[in-house]
């Protein structure tokens, strides 16, 4: 929804008097339903892997089968490319076959029937006719950012799941604070639970994703976005002007540093559509970095891959506060530092000044040699202090804790 039609009075009124108020008589109906049967289905929908943040939530439910039926639903974005669904399908495949979780194809969800439905992105018709959240508002929708957002628009607040869901859980009260300004549903359907992966950096285990070196290696990631131009009202095109030096860097330093191509998952998509890249270009680019020797596409759950990490440099706007909880260097990618800081609300900007500001593939060469000597760190305090004060648990159970708790309070209680 855009800031227009947040402003328009008409648009305010239809929700208010209309689409808010028939999705709580749907949503009324399918409780009591829920409450009777005793027994919740809940379909967790995965798209992409690195937005997925629901495997606690769904392990949790799993433990309490007397009151929930949990499934992980695959379904591809549509606005995708043909080879990026299949690509994200693949992945999400081969990671939930050996889990022991129930896993549905796109095909099975009309079947399965869920009575609570988690969707990983807000927009209206991310998927195909009958999957998308406007097309199940019979069903308890839930819906929990994938990041941590850093902009206070109405665009991140005010779109149509934001107002019908039966459940939005939200980061901490100055989100829900801001929810309350910018939704037509005033923030009524917030939860305060915390930020989903702090459970997942609390946590002491994870595994090394990062692929074997013959000798120790400081291991960065490379974590650019996908908004291109100055019509793109983020901007972040940072990628367009390192792309192929980044390449360069990467054998100049292959003696000493192994890299991680992170891009965001849309950023081959918005590739394959340029005149001066397209999908051979793109294709290629992709693979330099999937097979190099000290080089590896990255297209996952990023906690193992950051807790593995020794630095990062990027220009994607969630990893500038979610990189904050390993507290380690990292450098953001900008030309327009007066944009990108108008644009980030106060957590953003204190989050960015944690950060090494970097406007060149110059300032990435000088970034990667303070790290490889082991010059003085001057942010490191600034990141330590942050990861306190913003990304710490809103309450004892954690986010995955938290969500379960309210859905079986709501429910039964």
């Amino acid at each position: 929804m855009s800031s227009k039609s947040n402003k328009n009075p008409y648009n305010k009124l239809r929700y208010r008097a209309f689409i808010i108020p028939r999705a709580r008589a749907l949503q009324k109906r399918r409780n009591a339903e829920v409450r009777e049967a005793g027994r919740a289905a809940v379909a967790e929908i995965v798209s992409s892997l690195s937005m997925w943040r629901l495997e606690r939530v769904f392990r949790i439910m799993e433990s309490i089968p007397e009151r929930f039926d949990p499934a992980v639903v695959l379904i591809p974005f549509a606005s995708y490319s043909p080879e990026e669904q299949q690509k994200d399908m693949a992945k999400a495949r081969e990671y939930f076959a050996g889990t022991g979780m129930k896993v549905l194809e796109a095909d099975s969800f009309k079947d399965f029937d869920p009575d609570i439905v988690f969707y990983p992105q807000f927009y209206r018709r991310p998927y195909a006719k009958g999957l998308n959240p406007a097309d199940n508002e019979n069903r308890l929708l839930c819906y929990s950012p994938y990041g941590i957002m850093l902009i206070d628009e109405p665009w991140q607040y005010n779109h149509r799941l934001h107002n019908v869901a039966w459940k939005l859980y939200l980061q901490s009260g100055y989100y829900k604070g801001v929810a309350q300004k910018l939704s037509f549903n005033k923030g009524a359907n917030a939860v305060i639970v915390g930020e989903a992966d702090y459970d997942e950096f609390a946590g002491k285990s994870s595994k090394d994703v990062w692929k074997p070196q013959e000798t120790p290696k400081k291991r960065v990631i490379w974590a650019p976005h996908h908004s291109f131009g100055e019509a793109n009202r983020l901007g972040r095109d940072s990628f367009l002007w390192t792309a192929e030096e980044m390449k360069r860097i990467a054998a100049e330093y292959s003696d000493r540093v192994q890299f991680a191509f992170k891009p965001h998952p849309r950023l081959f998509s918005e590739l394959c559509k340029r005149e001066d890249w397209g999908v051979k270009r793109a294709k290629a680019f992709y693979d330099f970095w999937a097979e190099s020797p000290n080089t590896q596409y990255d297209n996952e759950w990023f906690v193992d891959l950051f807790k593995g990490s020794d630095a990062m440099i990027h220009d994607c706007n969630s990893f500038i506060a979610e990189y904050m909880y390993t507290a380690k260097p990292v450098l953001f990618l900008t030309r327009n530092i007066g944009k990108v800081r108008s644009g980030l609300n106060a957590i953003g900007n204190k989050a960015l000044d944690a950060s090494f500001i970097g406007d060149s593939p110059e300032s990435v060469r000088e970034f990667l040699d303070s790290l490889l000597c082991g010059a003085m760190d001057t942010k490191k305090e600034l990141r330590e202090g942050f990861r306190k004060e913003f990304l710490s648990p809103a309450n004892a159970e954690g986010f995955a804790g938290g969500v379960v708790e309210d859905i079986r309070r709501s429910l039964w209680d």
